[in-house]
This record gives C-alpha cells, sequence and structure tokens, in this order.
C-alpha cells in the first residue's frame, strides 16, 4: 500500500499531466481496453462538439460514423504496436470532419 507521501506525488503528477494535456490545441483521448473514453482533454471535446463532461464514461467510436467501426479486441490492439492513419470522424450533429488518428499503445501492458 502507498504511503500517504507518495499518493500526494501522484495527485500532483496527475494534475500536472491533466494540465499539460488540457492546453494542447490538439485533441487527445485515452479510453480504457474496453475502448471507454476514460480522459479527453478540452480541444478534442470543442473539436466534436461536445463537452469533456459528455465524452467521459463513452465508448470512442461516438467520435466516428458507425461504417467505421471496427471491434478490435486488446490482444490484436497491442500486437498491432503503434500506429497512425486519416480518417474521418463526426461531429455532435454528425458533420463529417477530417481526423488524422494516431495509436500509442501502453507498452507496459
Amino acid at each position: 500500500m502507498k504511503e500517504e507521501s507518495e499518493l500526494i506525488l501522484d495527485n500532483a503528477m496527475y494534475k500536472i499531466m491533466q494540465d499539460s494535456l488540457n492546453s494542447l490545441p490538439i485533441g487527445v483521448t485515452i479510453t480504457d481496453i474496453e475502448g471507454k473514453i476514460i480522459y479527453t482533454n478540452n480541444a478534442e471535446a470543442s473539436m466534436h462538439g461536445y463537452t469533456v463532461e459528455e465524452l467521459i464514461g463513452n465508448d470512442a467510436r461516438i467520435m466516428a460514423p458507425p461504417h467505421l467501426w471496427k471491434y478490435l479486441d486488446f490482444e490484436k490492439l497491442h500486437k498491432m504496436g503503434d500506429w497512425k492513419r486519416k480518417t474521418i470522424n463526426i461531429k455532435k450533429k454528425w458533420r463529417a470532419i477530417p481526423c488524422p488518428v494516431n495509436f500509442y499503445r501502453d507498452k507496459e501492458r
């Protein structure tokens, strides 16, 4: 179990990371292995016509047109490694927007 000083340091580092990501002009979204959004920054939410609070907990596919949805399980994603592609995403009101996607896996898992 972590000591109180370690928890305070972890919380401080999390706040620094969150503030840094929120200051970026590019969209950043982090999902769990099920594809549920656990973090998104203000730029990502804004470009898709949502608030951060509206996106947290939703499937990341909420930002993509259904005809582009693909299910990739954790093992397949991990084997693919890091990748980049250009795609079309959608805004809240179903307006298409061009979107580069960069996928970076957690190499610790």
